[in-house]
């Protein structure tokens, strides 16, 4: 029987895997569990260093505001960065592991020295930065709202990639983890969502 791939992000967010799949035999299952809404924030016009975890908190940031003038942008990893240089956006840091948010906010907190740090995220965010960085020297935007989504998919997967712990939340509103399955995770704090529900990823991304 043939094997079958199920990755919790839409089918246009991934440019190679289809070909993959083919080329390996494999049925390609591609579906988001959650969506997204904007939140409305007042914008500091006195930002310095402005944080974007994701391509998409740039996106609801630029819904509401331009990023200020002599403002820095700092991302979470070289992807993101890729990301949002080509929206436009000039990067001055990025993080070496986009998987390992610790990792980065220790690289963060050096770069800074010193300077007031804000980011711009979701209202389920894990404040990977703020845990790190001293409480004066950080101020979050909430920025949109994640919405988990009850979809009951059809087939029985072989492997699982889950990308963040809300897609992980979202499969499991109408699906169970199938025993046996290759589970594949996308970052460390994807990763502890999984062991917190007494799983172990086989395969963890850090890129």
């Amino acid at each position: 029987m043939r094997s079958c791939l199920l990755i919790t992000k839409n089918l246009v967010e991934l440019s190679s895997l289809t070909s993959f799949c083919e080329e390996n035999n494999l049925q390609l299952v591609a579906q988001s569990f959650i969506d997204f809404e904007l939140i409305e924030s007042p914008i500091p016009t006195d930002i310095q260093v402005l944080f974007f975890g994701s391509k998409r908190a740039a996106h609801f940031f630029l819904l509401q505001s331009e990023i200020p003038s002599n403002c820095q942008v700092a991302c979470i990893g070289e992807t993101t960065k890729i990301q949002l240089e080509k929206m436009g956006i000039t990067v001055d840091f990025s993080g070496s592991q986009a998987g390992n948010p610790a990792v980065v906010a220790e690289e963060l907190k050096l770069w800074l020295s010193g300077r007031k740090l804000h980011v711009a995220l979701s209202d389920v965010s894990n404040r990977s930065m703020a845990k790190v960085l001293p409480t004066e020297q950080v101020v979050e935007i909430p920025v949109y709202k994640t919405k988990q989504l009850a979809i009951e998919i059809n087939v029985i997967p072989t492997i699982i990639a889950f990308t963040s712990p809300s897609n992980l939340s979202g499969f499991l509103l109408k699906n169970s983890i199938p025993k046996n399955a290759h589970l594949i995770v996308w970052g460390k704090t994807t990763e502890l969502a999984l062991n917190n529900l007494g799983f172990q990823a086989n395969h963890v991304l850090t890129y």
